[in-house]
């Protein structure tokens, strides 16, 4: 009894592994084509490397990157699993079976997978022989005259007359029925309408891919105008900005936005969009329009010009003397003079005599000078104390 459980354990471990990780994978999307590169860069160019940098920085940004990795790693230990299980089980076949899986089920360096093998092929060892089916045999035989199948409709394309009132919307990377309800319909629970309108193309609207066209409800909203006439495309290199785009374009780098309003959430060749204003992936093509030119300064009115007169030649009168005669200026101060701060005008010689009737008086006081008066106003220095 113990043997029998051990083994029905082991084939439920074995099923769940082999059914369980991709069931996984498959729900959380991460189907293997949505994990293949839709785009090989070529290594060979100049720029690859930059090339390569960008896509990985726009990923990780965007939040992409991790889930890619997890589901790339699933897959691949989902399939190195099945691997060893299938060469464990052909070496324990052509050993000799069951007592050959119980042999080496200890020493395998893989001993959980060798083990759950071995005991697995407990569940068939009950019986050495197979018994066979008795009674006729029956034989399925295909239809003489079977129906054509029914092609099924393009995910990628909605003819024109499908619907004409439902606007179309191109799927880019990231876009869920979720989140394009939010976005065009106000409602994220109105997925349920976008899933009706496209069910007959889109069964499975977990696995929506890159390009593929969806029927929105006609009363959706925030749509992609169409680009006005007469634009033209650039291609965006590795390292270049919005800002750098509208400066080498519109030669103004706060132009940028008129790039933005006019490229974000459109469909580019690698199937994404831009979402972000500073994240631009190279090799993306953006709209351009013309530069917008000067506007001219207004023209004043013309005014009609007013015919000059022609005065009468009259003989003037003569101009007296004394009107031409230059004014008299003031006679500059004679070299003997002084003038003083407050205005006064003084002769050389008086002020001559002044300078030197204070300098004897300063003297006078130097010489006359009695210690201990307290007398110190005319003093330069202090006074020696005997």
């Amino acid at each position: 009894m113990c043997e029998a459980g051990r083994a029905v354990a082991a084939l439920i471990a074995l099923a769940g592994f082999l059914v369980g990780v991709p069931a996984g994978n498959l729900a959380t999307g991460g189907a293997p084509d949505r994990l293949l590169l839709h785009a090989v860069p070529d290594l060979t160019a100049p720029d690859a490397g930059e090339h390569v940098w960008e896509a990985v920085r726009w990923s990780y940004m965007d939040g992409t990157l991790i889930p890619w990795l997890a589901h790339t790693l699933a897959w691949c230990g989902w399939a190195l699993g099945v691997f060893l299980i299938l060469l464990d089980l052909a070496r324990l076949l052509h050993a000799g079976g069951i007592a050959a899986a119980r042999h080496l089920a200890g020493r395998s360096p893989r001993t959980w997978i060798t083990g759950l093998v071995a005991s697995a092929l407990l569940v068939f060892s009950a019986t050495n022989a197979v018994a066979a089916p008795t009674g006729p045999q029956v034989v399925a035989s295909a239809d003489q005259h079977p129906e054509p199948a029914t092609p099924r409709p393009d995910p990628y394309r909605v003819p024109d007359d499908v619907r004409p009132d439902c606007p179309r919307h191109q799927v880019v990377l990231g876009d869920t029925y979720w989140s394009l309800a939010e976005t065009h319909l106000g409602d994220g629970r109105r997925y349920v309408e976008i899933d009706g309108l496209n069910r007959d193309r889109i069964p499975d609207f977990h696995r929506l891919l890159p390009g593929m066209a969806v029927l929105l409800p006609p009363d959706a909203t925030n749509l992609l105008p169409p680009l006005p006439a007469g634009v033209r495309e650039v291609v965006v290199a590795p390292g270049e900005t919005a800002s750098s785009i509208a400066l080498r374009e519109y030669g103004d780098p706060n132009a940028w936005h008129r790039l933005w309003d006019l490229n974000h959430d459109r469909p580019q060749p690698d199937g994404r969009a831009w979402r972000t204003p500073n994240l631009l992936l190279p090799g993306w093509h953006l709209a351009i329009t013309e530069p917008e030119a000067a506007p001219s300064p207004p023209s004043p009115p013309s005014q009609p010009v007013p015919p000059i007169a022609t005065p009468p030649s009259t003989t003037s009168a003569p101009t007296p003397a004394s009107a031409t005669a230059p004014t008299p200026t003031a006679a500059p101060h004679p070299a003997t003079a002084v003038d003083l701060p407050t205005g006064a005008f003084v002769g050389i010689g008086l002020a001559a005599l002044v300078t030197a009737a204070a300098i004897t008086t300063r003297l006078w006081h130097r010489r006359h000078y009695r210690p201990g008066s307290g007398d110190r106003s005319d003093l330069v220095t202090a006074p020696i104390v005997h």
